[in-house]
């Protein structure tokens, strides 16, 4: 009878020391605690689906920027390899006691508040109701989008090689030994100069830190950016401004419009930029030597030159690229790259306001005809330069290349690159060849062709892939630029 009672005790005890157990870790076995060597390793059940992530976060280009607040991953999820581990995947039935996310909510919650806390131990519910840890969640994501973007185009092998001109066809230059008269030069810049004046646009050579700037034998090292209309600043011109910035450490940078640009790009560049940045109001031209203008690009190609023979400097359109430094050019009189075998390309053009080819090349627009496309300002330069070839310092092959019928090179290939001074990137053939008219931040970070290595070279200052495991979401893309910039610096391995 007493061994009956003993047992009867021994065995209410268990059961209460059970139902204790259970009650104080919320039924599911697992210590509350998370700073237990127990929590960071749960036992649960593995689903019997291979597949480790979810299968629907959005692709779209305008959902980028990086989760800058998890925590370290614990150990055990730390592996590359998409084998599961108990900790991987489960199933979200038994989940107790973890905090879990619905995947879509997740990523809305992520786009609306940038500093959202998810951490990597919690939980992703995917919608066959897995629920996968949020570091593991992240690695497949980023595996997956890496795949997809990092080589659309099949490159070929080997690397494609610029080829070298040989020149011929004759010289389109009116007359080669037709003199300039300077004082009518000078005439014609002040006609045009008091419109502008007249409409109350902005005069450069009053400018303080510009007649600074120009205290030099050297070309001012003076950036010009010239843009009629309204610009929403894409990464493309991005590029161009930051590559500037990083690479050529201007004293100044000049933004010559009648509309100041916007967009969270152009938001980042002015805070980079700083005091450098100057807005420089300007209407544009609409005639030359008394012939009208009326394309808009042939008015920003007359710009270019008139601001050039006030005050000198580098001239770069919205997406032409510094690579690097600049100077080793800056003592010469006049730089061009040799764009093609029958042009010089004025989408980057180094230049002392007092340059006699520079004032030549102005003098031919005599004779400029808007119907032709770029006959001044592109193919004049080449006539001029055989005619007058120590005139001018011309850059074969490292600035300008590949040229507007290369530019798949651009888009489809990956070319070496990494000794030119200038890249243009060609935008107005960017949806044609790429598919798209832009390309979003986090596709740059992987992409791999040439547009992809500069890319990352202007914006990151590393042409290298980078890797996207943070990536989740885009929001606050300003202070993303901002800090990436000034966390970021040119490795000395790059040039």
């Amino acid at each position: 009878m007493l061994s009956k009672r003993v047992s009867t005790i021994a065995f209410s005890l268990f059961l209460s020391a059970v139902f204790l157990y259970l009650w104080t870790n919320n039924g599911t076995g697992i210590p509350t605690n998370e700073n237990s060597n127990y929590y960071a390793r749960p036992k649960y059940k593995t689903m019997k689906s291979a597949s480790v992530g979810c299968d629907d976060i959005p692709d779209n280009s305008d959902v980028t920027i990086t989760v800058t607040d998890v925590t370290k991953a614990d150990s055990d999820v730390t592996k590359t390899d998409n084998k599961s581990t108990d900790s991987d995947v489960i199933n979200c039935d038994d989940a107790k006691g973890k905090r879990v996310f619905v995947e879509t909510k997740l990523l809305e919650n992520l786009k609306r508040d940038c500093d959202y806390s998810v951490d990597d131990g919690d939980l992703v519910k995917c919608k066959d109701n897995s629920c996968v840890r949020f570091s593991k969640y992240k690695s497949q994501k980023a595996k997956e989008f890496t795949e997809k973007f990092a080589n659309p185009f099949k490159k070929t092998i080997p690397t494609p090689i610029l080829p070298k001109f040989t020149h011929g066809g004759s010289n389109v230059v009116k007359n080669p030994k037709e003199s300039i008269n300077e004082g009518q030069i000078e005439s014609e810049l002040a006609v045009e100069r008091k419109r502008r004046l007249t409409l109350g646009d902005d005069d450069i050579t009053k400018i303080p830190e510009v007649i600074e700037a120009t205290k030099t034998d050297r070309i001012p090292n003076i950036i010009h950016f010239v843009y009629f209309g309204h610009l929403r600043v894409r990464v493309i011109e991005y590029q161009a401004f930051v590559g500037a910035l990083r690479y050529q450490k201007p004293d100044l940078i000049l933004f010559h419009t009648d509309s100041e640009p916007s967009g969270e790009y152009w938001d980042a560049f002015k805070f980079l930029a700083g005091k450098k940045l100057k807005i420089v109001k300007r209407s544009p031209p609409k005639s030359i030597w008394g012939i009208n203008i009326n394309l808009v690009e042939h008015k920003a190609d007359v710009a270019r030159l008139q601001i050039l023979l006030e005050v000198g400097g580098i001239y770069l359109d919205t997406d032409s690229v510094i690579l690097t430094s600049l100077q080793p050019l800056m003592g010469n009189d006049l730089v061009l790259g040799e764009e093609s075998e029958m042009d010089l390309a004025n989408g980057v053009i180094l230049a002392k306001r007092d340059s006699w080819f520079l004032k030549r090349w102005f003098w031919e627009y005599k004779y400029f005809d808007d119907g032709q496309w770029g006959k001044s300002s592109v193919v004049v330069p080449w006539g001029l330069w055989k005619s007058f070839p120590d005139k001018i310092f011309v850059v074969k092959q490292k600035i300008c290349r590949p040229n507007w019928k290369e530019v798949k090179l651009l888009f489809h290939e990956l070319i070496e690159w990494k000794d030119h001074y200038v890249m243009h990137l060609y935008s107005r053939f960017m949806k044609d060849l790429d598919g798209k008219t832009e390309r979003p931040l986090k596709e740059l970070a992987v992409l791999n062709t040439t547009y992809g290595e500069v890319a990352r070279h202007a914006i990151w200052g590393n042409y290298r892939g980078r890797d996207v495991t943070n990536w989740i979401v885009t929001c606050n893309l300003t202070q993303q630029l901002i800090s990436e910039y000034n966390s970021t610096a040119p490795r000395s391995d790059e040039r």
